[in-house]
């Protein structure tokens, strides 16, 4: 069940119809986590929204708590994209990618608009409700097209702003049906998404002029830049957790519970090996 839970999404975010450089690359190197969470919510979360649709208040909290998580996990990732892209890319691969980085970093909206879709279109499935999600290709229709016709005067980055748009406004679309569908208030959902916006936004203000202005990391030398950007990422998650722990600290007290156990097995089972 659950593999036919994920098939129809996979029509979604096929890939855009030009193959050629660098949309291809940024493509993948955008598209590729998305359609990761895609795999993951179909094989994990259906079945758990499946068995639980039969008690409506137990599923309203777990479309809820689902809906923290994966905008707590989603939500900076994007950030970090724009980013980092176009560096890591110029770093990796040469100068001659630069505009994959950039068409990659107008593209980041893929990866939390694919996760906001992926998690409402399995709410919808779990609940009995698939008939929804046409709503979503048909949501999906009418803005990828007008929109690629408008931006495509702006080039290669105004096609992945494009497909930014799409993604994500699709994705609020379908976790907004899937409210209606678990009966959760817009309150409740903005709640549990409030405290992880402010935090990256607040990140983000640090992060994104550090390297656009200051380190530039796509000029130095790739062991230098890749360095560089490997602490500005270190940087974005300590400025990140550091005001979840403010505004959200039971989220915050969470991931450290589960970071604390992770490095506990880590330990455990280097220990066993040695």
């Amino acid at each position: 069940r659950a593999s036919a839970a994920v098939r129809p999404l996979r029509s979604v975010f096929a890939p855009p119809i030009s193959d050629q450089p660098p949309l291809r690359p940024a493509w993948e190197y955008t598209g590729m986590p998305a359609m990761a969470i895609v795999e993951i919510f179909g094989y994990l979360l259906f079945p758990a929204f499946a068995r639980l649709s039969a008690d409506a208040a137990r599923l309203r909290d777990a479309f809820l708590r689902a809906l923290g998580w994966t905008w707590f996990a989603v939500l900076p990732l994007g950030a970090i994209l724009v980013v980092a892209s176009r560096p890591v890319a110029v770093l990796l691969l040469g100068e001659q990618w630069r505009p994959a980085g950039t068409a990659a970093m107008a593209m980041s909206g893929m990866t939390v608009g694919a996760a906001l879709h992926a998690l409402g279109a399995t709410v919808m499935k779990g609940a009995g409700r698939s008939s929804l999600v046409n709503w979503l290709s048909v949501v999906g229709l009418a803005l990828h097209l007008p929109l690629i016709v408008v931006l495509l005067r702006f080039g290669l980055v105004g096609v992945g702003v494009g497909l930014s748009i799409t993604y994500v406004v699709g994705g609020v679309v379908s976790v907004l049906i899937a409210r209606s569908v678990v009966r959760a208030s817009l309150r409740e959902m903005i709640s549990c998404v409030a405290p992880s916006t402010i935090s990256v936004l607040a990140a983000f203000a640090v992060v994104f002029p550090l390297e656009r202005v200051l380190v530039r990391s796509d000029r130095l030398v790739e062991p230098v830049g890749l360095g560089s950007i490997i602490v500005e990422c270190l940087i974005f998650g300590l400025l990140y957790l550091g005001a979840l722990r403010l505004l959200s600290p039971q989220r915050y007290r969470a991931v450290r519970g589960f970071a604390e156990r992770a490095v506990r097995r880590l330990t455990s089972a280097a220990r066993r090996r040695t």
